[in-house]
């Protein structure tokens, strides 16, 4: 939560902010680091804190490093915790530097993300203003149904495209509830499944199947069809009604169980490069084997060679050199 709110205030008050994913390898962290010339970096974890100290003599401009446990102990002048250092500051001053900080307009550079560097080194993807707010009204029109009575219940971190701009930013879109997982585990989202009873779920293709998985096994155990309903929803929640299964393939029989009982899931496609999705199969319009149609917004083609090409208000070109 602290996190999440860490970036959502340097989206809104114009601090180039960058979530960086954890499992990246120390060389790649430095560079990172030396590429956007990190000055300050906001961690959670002891163990995330103990991997930044392994390349403070890596990298070329010294950063400041800011504790989200309020119980941690510091380890010298390059560290704080948040409440200390807010706790110096008056109402004033901060208005003061509020105010005066240079203000960005909707074509400047709000944001980067990295790809997962899976074949090379991480590509850095440069996001203005005009991308994340084009993306939030796009993928709201493909949506139409989605709205404030919505609750999500999301185990995607906010490094990743679909859980910070689908998930979270899309949540204060829509104004609808955003409920983090905590960690992302099978058993952790089973349990939340029942706790929060979420409408809506944006996952990977394997945990839809673990999910169906789980639903056979409590359904066979049932005998008339709305005894097996009732178990069905005892795995998914009550108010589970739409979902989306990105970033890999998923059976075609995992959609229709969903979609037989209740639940709209839909299939889609999305890199780092278009903000998060590039396309989706309208709720109601699935077909099997396919990722849909594009996101409003976005135009796309196939190429001679049958290459995706692709262009829109927020699709953005990566580059190992983010400038």
């Amino acid at each position: 939560m602290d996190g999440a709110c860490a970036d959502l205030a340097c989206l809104t008050f114009d601090i180039l902010v960058t979530p960086i994913n954890p499992h990246f390898n120390t060389e790649n962290l430095a560079w990172i680091f030396d590429t956007l010339q990190i000055n300050t970096v906001v961690v959670e974890t002891d163990e995330l804190r103990n991997k930044l100290d392994t390349i403070r003599p890596l990298v070329k401009k010294p950063f400041h490093l800011f504790l989200m446990d309020p119980d941690a102990q510091l380890r010298g002048e390059g560290e704080s915790l948040p409440g200390e250092a807010m706790a110096q500051l008056g109402t004033k001053e901060t208005d003061a530097i509020l105010g005066g900080r240079p203000r960005r307009k909707i074509l400047d550079l709000a944001t980067v993300m990295f790809t997962s560097g899976s074949t090379g080194r991480p590509k850095g993807v440069q996001y203005t203003i005009y991308n994340l707010i084009s993306k939030r009204f796009a993928r709201a029109a493909a949506l139409p149904k989605v709205g404030n009575d919505e609750v999500l219940f999301s185990f995607l971190p906010l490094y990743h495209t679909f859980g910070r701009y689908l998930e979270m930013t899309g949540m204060l879109f829509w104004g609808g509830t955003y409920v983090f997982a905590g960690n992302p585990s099978l058993e952790t989202l089973l349990e939340g499944l029942k706790k929060v009873q979420p409408t809506g779920l944006i996952s990977i293709p394997r945990r839809w199947q673990q999910i169906k998985d789980r639903c056979l096994e409590e359904m066979g155990e049932a005998g008339e069809k709305a005894a097996r309903t009732e178990a069905f929803r005892r795995i998914v929640g009550d108010g589970l009604r739409w979902g989306l299964s990105a970033a890999g393939a998923l059976e075609p029989a995992a959609f229709h169980f969903f979609q037989r009982h209740g639940v709209e899931l839909c299939s889609g496609f999305g890199m780092t490069e278009a903000t998060g999705g590039i396309t989706m199969t309208p709720p109601g319009g699935y077909e099997d084997n396919s990722v849909g149609v594009p996101l409003p917004g976005l135009e796309a083609r196939l190429s001679e060679e049958g290459e995706l090409q692709i262009s829109g208000h927020y699709i953005r070109s990566s580059t190992s050199e983010p400038r």
